[in-house]
């Protein structure tokens, strides 16, 4: 220290020698921070610094939706033909074809004068014959042909009728098979060919006049019926 100048503080009082003594009060409070001065300009970019290590992978993804089906491709050639497989077992035989049962039957004038066949009474036929299984053996005289078995027939029958009758009805166990009665011309024969089936056994089949007066028939053999078993 310069000799000169002394240097002595007392109770915040500084003397310095030669100098004026300044007087210090306390500190007051600090004032309020002044505004923030405006944005300097951008420093110069630094160079890039060394690259960083890699992180982690990250958890798979979602899948996406499935994309759109691509065209079909050409076809391959065809492969080789396989060996020939064994021969199966011989099935069962069938039923025979042909006809397996008939039946035929015929009426003759009985020779007693007029013959007729009264009101709703059905033709009695004089004589025939039946083969196999589906009808019971035809025994004449007799108006009723019995069927043993199930399936379809083919009927055929032929009446030589006097005048013109109003009908003949093919009955099956008493009921016609048609809506409405065979008739004839006026005097001619009334003749039909009809298959019919055959559901219940046993059962009946009769020709039967439908007229509600008898009918006349002409003389000799004036009435025929054929059935053959279809199937």
């Amino acid at each position: 220290m310069d000799k000169h100048q002394k240097d002595m503080t007392v109770e915040n009082e500084v003397f310095i020698s030669g100098i004026r003594p300044i007087l210090r009060g306390p500190t007051g409070p600090t004032g309020p921070t002044g505004p923030t001065g405006p944005t300097g300009p951008s420093g110069s970019i630094g160079p890039a610094g060394a690259t960083g290590a890699t992180g982690a992978t990250g958890a798979t993804g979602a899948t996406g939706a499935t994309g759109a089906t691509g065209a079909t491709g050409s076809t391959g050639t065809a492969g080789a033909a396989g060996a020939t497989g064994a021969t199966g077992a011989t099935g069962a035989t069938g039923a025979s074809g042909g006809i397996s049962s008939f039946l035929t039957a015929w009426r003759e004038d009985p020779g007693t004068g007029t013959d007729s066949v009264a009101a709703g009474a059905a033709i009695t036929y004089t004589d025939g014959s039946s083969v196999g299984p589906a009808f019971t053996p035809f025994v004449p005289p007799s108006s009723t042909i019995t069927i043993l078995q199930t399936g379809f027939y083919q009927v055929l029958f032929t009446i030589h009728n006097q005048g013109n009758a109003q009908g003949f009805d093919l009955e099956l166990n008493g009921t016609p098979v048609t809506d409405t009665p065979f008739t004839g011309d006026g005097g001619g024969p009334i003749s039909a060919e009809i298959i019919i089936q055959v559901t219940t056994v046993p059962s009946t089949l009769q020709i039967v006049n439908n007229d509600n007066v008898a009918v006349n028939l002409h003389s000799d053999t004036n009435a025929t019926l054929t059935i053959l078993k279809l199937a």
